[in-house]
């Protein structure tokens, strides 16, 4: 099955529901990277009672179900719900815990680099929290081997599967290092300690920082006069060694050039958010072999003085966004993101967003993150904070949710770091005041949870077919009439849970996609027979949302 012919399949899907207690519905699958090395690419299927559809794309990650005959789409869209709290169990006041996150599956990390360690005041720590079900615990404090008063350890986190690279912008006289930990089992050991080949004194070394499988990219904003680099390291079997400096074509001292970096695969982007006088700008480089070359700078379409545009990016494949917290509307400075997407090796910016609620001084865009069509854009000073999540349909995103803490304080900074992995959020909170003290720091994750929305178009009389986890029951809506009925004839599906099964059928190919989960969380065991080839997927998404009718 190759991406070309996926685009023009017409599948014939049968759905098969049995009960099985404790399992929830699911119609989420997606082949890992092993079907990827196999030559198959990703591909999303919308359940549909045994009529004719085709694939929208195998590059998105929002749900879409087309008519074959009239090319409407039904839109599926999660809704997110506070999951958890995160706190540390060492806490201590103004240790800004949750200054900054990463996410990755069901792995969370999350930095405090003012907390006091064994070496001294702000020696700093990050902590790994792990999802088990609907419920997170802290796997293990991670803290450096050389570390010491001052270090500022979990100033910036990433994650990556089983490595994590921390950040400790005072270490070393503020030189800056930044330290990979690798997970085996449950635990996690320090792999190396990476500095810069040039650093110098005051250069805050890993001030931001990304990873991306065997790759890892550290900023050092205050480098040469402030001008700026990156630097690249890679990984060799246990080994990391420094591949490359980056630096901007066109920069100057001042600009603060690696404030914001991160990595999807062979692209890295980075931003300069004073360049041009704090105008600023972002760029992306990519990597051909071993070199890496600046690909584009790019800028907002209406970028102008003190935007900041650059002080956060965010990249995942073709697409990278850009904050630009000192962007200044109609009501003051509230910030924005600007969404840029590449084409060959040319990048063009698709949309600039905005919050529904926007005003002075929210600085939306200071933190962001993307995930698939997915991207979560921080307002840190929107009262005491707020997170906007934005979807992307065809070529157009629009804003589906805005979240906020349950416990939300005036000065919490809830949004001043982010993350997305799937369908799961992360929202960092410094600011939160806890049982330590002021500034004690949290972080809040999100998912979708509860009453389990599963849509389903039947394409020949235009309805929606709704599965409510509460009730075990199905519901009928009429698109054209908009009524709604009671389901009938299509299963009966005990309280609590079921089993689906797809056969999907197609230009001479054959899969048959099983899947059983834990209720409301995704996590469980899914494989794909293809052709008589089995590939193991990793933990399908549990999707609970709304469903809209097609366009008429």
């Amino acid at each position: 099955m190759k991406p070309s012919k996926l685009g023009s399949m017409i599948l014939v899907l049968t759905l098969v529901l049995v009960a099985l207690g404790n399992e929830t519905l699911q119609n989420d699958f997606r082949y890992n990277s092993l079907a990827r090395r196999a030559g198959l690419d990703p591909f999303r299927v919308q359940a549909v009672t045994t009529r004719l559809y085709r694939m929208p794309s195998v590059e998105s990650d929002s749900w879409q179900s087309i008519d074959y005959e009239s090319r409407n789409p039904a839109s599926f869209s999660a809704t997110f719900s506070p999951q958890q709290e995160l706190l540390a169990g060492d806490a201590g006041e103004d240790d800004l815990f949750g200054l900054s996150v990463a996410l990755s599956g069901d792995t969370a990390v999350i930095g405090a680099q003012y907390h006091t360690g064994q070496s001294g005041v702000r020696q700093g720590a990050a902590y790994v929290f792990v999802r088990s079900g609907t419920t997170w615990t802290l796997q293990q404090e991670l803290r450096t081997s050389d570390g010491a008063a001052e270090d500022h350890a979990g100033g910036a986190v990433a994650i990556d599967g089983d490595t994590v690279v921390i950040g400790a912008t005072g270490h070393d006289g503020r030189k800056g290092a930044a330290y990979v930990f690798v997970r085996s089992g449950t635990v996690w050991t320090e792999q190396q300690e990476l500095t810069a080949s040039d650093g110098a004194t005051g250069d805050e070394f890993a001030s931001a920082v990304g990873i991306s499988g065997e790759t890892a990219v550290l900023g050092s904003f205050r480098h040469a006069t402030g001008q700026g680099a990156v630097y690249v390291f890679v990984r060799g079997g246990n080994l990391w060694t420094q591949q490359q400096e980056l630096t901007a074509n066109d920069g100057v001292a001042g600009d603060r050039f690696g404030l914001s970096v991160k990595i999807s695969g062979d692209t890295v982007a980075a931003g300069a958010p004073d360049h041009a006088g704090i105008q600023g700008s972002a760029y992306v480089f990519a990597r051909n072999g071993t070199v890496w070359t600046q690909q584009q700078e790019i800028t907002g379409s209406d970028s102008k003085t003190d935007d900041d545009f650059g002080a956060a990016v965010a990249i995942n494949g073709e697409t990278a966004v850009i904050g630009a917290p000192g962007h200044s509307g109609p009501g003051g400075v509230a910030g924005a993101a600007y969404v840029f997407v590449r084409s060959g090796a040319v990048w063009t910016q698709q949309q600039e967003l905005e919050p529904s609620d926007g005003g002075f001084p929210d600085e939306f865009g200071g933190a962001l993150s993307i995930s698939g069509d997915t991207v979560l854009v921080s307002g840190p000073f929107h009262g005491g904070g707020r997170a906007y999540l934005f979807a992307r349909s065809g070529t157009t995103w629009t804003q589906q949710q805005e979240l906020t803490a349950s416990d939300e304080g005036s000065a919490d900074q809830f949004g001043e770091s982010v993350a997305i992995s799937g369908e799961t959020a992360l929202v960092g909170a410094s600011g939160h005041d806890g049982g330590a003290g002021p500034f004690q720091g949290a972080a809040y994750v999100f998912a979708p949870q509860g009453d389990l929305d599963v849509c389903i178009l039947d394409a020949a009389t235009v309805r929606l077919l709704r599965f409510s986890q509460t009730s075990g029951a199905w519901q009928f809506f009429d698109c054209r009439k908009g009524t709604t009925a009671s389901g009938q004839g299509i299963a009966s599906v005990a309280p609590g849970g079921c089993k689906i099964m797809l056969t999907v059928s197609g230009k001479g190919s054959t899969a048959t996609i099983n899947a059983t989960a834990n209720v409301c969380t995704g996590v469980g065991t899914s494989t794909v027979i293809l052709n008589g080839v089995t590939y193991v997927l990793n933990d399908p998404k549990v999707n609970d949302g709304t469903c809209s009718c097609p366009a008429p």
